[in-house]
Order: structure tokens, then C-alpha cells, then sequence
């Protein structure tokens, strides 16, 4: 008679029990995932629950596994790319490459938290196109990105709670379609973003961040309800403290933080 080893005996509920014990000790996980193909399922989704560029040790799993194991991607709900350009030669870096269209983009069913920090590198043009996942929060910072490009991946993005843009500094100006999203909490962004994320939002957090002159023609009058929701703002102001002054009597009723930052 055949005998079975004790992994092979144990219910899933008891494996699954024993790899989330491990609270993500990835060095224990990574062995965990060599026992068998039970424990190797229930490791790898804490693994690459969270991936990026670069990996950080115990952290999150480095995102070009996710190019040579296109089926990992399936684990992912978190995805970091924060890439410093020192050291690349080529305009796009490879740091993106798992979110370009293909199998590990195909597979990124589950992902709701994407984070993309490229400084004064462009990204490619092809960058999330066909992607299948709804994000609850999506950060974009300093990258340089056809603004067409983002209002397209927005357009079908219904469920954000969580919404950062930093427009890089020659594409800031230009205005913005962006789509309803009821669900929107926190909204981080210039006054370009702010005017086009805020309307018909629940956003009661806000980062504001004029990059842009202030206007006497500013017209805020559209969004006064969504100002007047607001319970705690942080104002970035970088040129103008007329901004200030000139959003302050829609929310002083409700407001319950201020921090105000001369940058």
C-alpha cells in the first residue's frame, strides 16, 4: 500500500491556516511553497499579493516574476512601480512591462491597488490597455503620460475610493475628462484633477496641489457641493495663497483638519 505524506492528509483549511501564520515571512513562504502543489497555492497568494519595482525585501515579490510566470499575476491586488530613472539609457524602462498588454496583464484579474511612480520618464504608450481589473486606488506620480492615455484607463475605472495624480509639469495644464466616480473619498491632485475628479464625487479628503496661477476667472461655483463636503484638506500652496482664499467659503462650515504647506 501506498503511503501518503502528512501534507497530502491535511485539509485545505489546516494549510491554509499554517501558510497565513507565517505573516508574511517571505523567506518561510518562498520554502512553504516547495512542500507540495496544496502549500504552493496558499503561499504564493500572500507572495504576490503585493508586487513592484524595485522588490523590497519582505515587502512585495518584484513585479518582472510576473513577465516569466504570467499565472502569478492572478495573486496580485497591489502593484508598486517606483522607478528612479539613474542607470537606464532607453526613454521606457522595463519596470513596466507586467502592465503592457499581454498574458501577465490578461491574468491581473484581481488587482485594486496600482501605484505608479516614474520620475520624468515616459511611460509607453501601450501601457494598461485591455487591462480587466477595478481599482479602488490608483496613484500616479511625476510620470509623463499622454493625458488622452490616462482618461482612456479612467474611463472604465467606476469604483476608485482613492484617487492621486501629480501631472508631470508639461502636461499640467491641460484640462481633463474625467469619469463620475460616486465611490471617490480621497482625492489628491492639482486643480486641473480637482476640478475634474471632484464633481459628482463623496470625497471628503483632499490634497490640493495648485501647481497652476491662480485666475480671478476661477469658476469653483460647479463643484460647491462637493467642496462644502469636504472634512479635512491639505493645500500644497506653491505660488498664489489667493487659491486659498478663494475655495475657503465653501467648506469653513464643515471642515475638520487643515494643514496648509508653503512649498
Amino acid at each position: 500500500m501506498e503511503t501518503q505524506t502528512l501534507p497530502h492528509l491535511l485539509p485545505v483549511e489546516i494549510i491554509t491556516a499554517i501558510v497565513r501564520s507565517l505573516n508574511y515571512d517571505f523567506n518561510t513562504l518562498a520554502a512553504v511553497a516547495l512542500v507540495n502543489k496544496a502549500f504552493c497555492e496558499e503561499a504564493r497568494r500572500l507572495l504576490y499579493r503585493t508586487v513592484g519595482y524595485p522588490s523590497v525585501t519582505n515587502v512585495r515579490a518584484h513585479s518582472f516574476a510576473l513577465t516569466i510566470n504570467p499565472g502569478l499575476a492572478t495573486y496580485v491586488h497591489t502593484h508598486i512601480v517606483e522607478d528612479n530613472p539613474f542607470g537606464y539609457t532607453a526613454e521606457c524602462s522595463p519596470s513596466c512591462s507586467a502592465l503592457c498588454p499581454g498574458p501577465a496583464l490578461d491574468a491581473m484579474v484581481n488587482l485594486k491597488s496600482l501605484t505608479l511612480d516614474i520620475i520624468s520618464r515616459r511611460l509607453p504608450d501601450n501601457i494598461l490597455q485591455g487591462s480587466r481589473f477595478q481599482l479602488t486606488t490608483f496613484s500616479w506620480f511625476q510620470c509623463r503620460w499622454n493625458s488622452e492615455t490616462l482618461q482612456q484607463f479612467l474611463k472604465n475605472q467606476t469604483k476608485i475610493r482613492k484617487l492621486e495624480i501629480g501631472l508631470h509639469q508639461e502636461e499640467g495644464s491641460g484640462a481633463l475628462l474625467l469619469p463620475i466616480c460616486e465611490d471617490l473619498q480621497f482625492l489628491r491632485g492639482t486643480t486641473n484633477v480637482v476640478k475634474a475628479a471632484l464633481p459628482g464625487s463623496r470625497v471628503t479628503i483632499l490634497i490640493w496641489v495648485p501647481w497652476e496661477e491662480y485666475n480671478d476667472q476661477l469658476d469653483l461655483n460647479p463643484m460647491s457641493d462637493e467642496l462644502s463636503r469636504i472634512k479635512a484638506i491639505s493645500f500644497l500652496s506653491t505660488r498664489d495663497p489667493n487659491y486659498l482664499s478663494a475655495i475657503a467659503t465653501f467648506f469653513f462650515k464643515t471642515l475638520e483638519y487643515l494643514e496648509i504647506f508653503e512649498v
